[in-house]
């Protein structure tokens, strides 16, 4: 008998335990809550590499948009999912270090005109642009390999 409950104990105990590493490792395997930090009016998140930056958001309001090629000595290399999405700027620039554009980063940005995409951009996610009323034009550079689709529904192209 009270072998028996010793072993209750210890299975209680043991599963309290594997409850709490599986819940711990949870946490850390999903990289936790991400905190995006913000330059400017640029919101961005710091990549796995420690090295580089995806832009998360614009909160401004410039008819002219410039994104950093550099944040606090970090590389802007991507510009992520909805970043800029129903913003009111009619341009915008982006740098060379920028290699991947996330699904609808731009879209609903009904007063942009144009957009010049650097030959170092090798993947556009899908609705980049979507419903960019106003774009009449979007250059890519054709050097290069790239990834694209759906590119440009509900535009003026």
């Amino acid at each position: 008998m009270i072998m028996q409950r010793d072993v209750r104990k210890w299975k209680l105990v043991l599963a309290i335990l594997i409850l709490g590493i599986v819940g711990m490792m949870s946490g850390r395997m999903s990289g936790g809550e991400v905190k995006a930090e913000t330059y400017g009016n640029f919101e961005y998140e710091i990549n796995e590499d420690g090295d580089t930056v995806t832009i998360t958001e614009y909160t401004g309001i410039d008819s002219k948009v410039t994104i950093p090629e550099i944040i606090n000595g970090k590389k802007v290399t991507s510009i992520g999912e909805y970043a800029f999405c129903n913003c009111s700027f009619t341009s915008i620039t982006i740098p060379s270090s920028v290699t991947s554009i996330g699904d609808s980063a731009f879209s609903g940005c009904s007063s942009l005109t144009s957009v010049t995409i650097p030959s170092s951009v090798t993947s556009i996610g899908e609705h980049a642009f979507y419903g960019c009323s106003s774009l009449k034009s979007i250059i890519i550079p054709s050097s290069g390999k790239r990834q694209t689709t759906r590119l440009c529904e509900k535009t003026n192209l």
